[in-house]
């Protein structure tokens, strides 16, 4: 498995950013997650946004969102339209007990 060049980065970041389906976006990630292996998707640094991508695509599909899309901003981290209207998230992940979190 490999890890992402910087340019790669950029590319995706760009991708992610664009409304979509959330089914095109969980597809987009998964082929990612894929080639990188979980080591890298959840350890290499600067892949924050790929995750958040998969909690936006997971949750826009629950929501029954018509669209997401990543935000480049600080906040929110995604948006998604519901209904015909854009709604703001912010991806988290859990605290960590009794493990190391990155």
């Amino acid at each position: 498995m490999k890890r992402l060049a910087s340019d790669e980065i950029r590319r995706l970041k760009k991708l992610l950013a664009e409304w979509q389906m959330p089914n095109g976006m969980e597809k987009l990630v998964g082929q990612e997650n894929n080639n990188l292996g979980s080591t890298h998707f959840f350890n290499q640094s600067g892949l924050d946004f790929l995750r958040d991508a998969w909690i936006a695509a997971e949750f826009g599909t629950l929501r029954r969102a018509e669209k997401v899309r990543l935000v480049s901003d600080n906040w929110p981290d995604f948006e998604l339209v519901v209904a015909g209207c854009v709604e703001a998230f912010e991806a988290v992940w859990p605290a960590c007990h009794r493990r190391q979190c990155s």
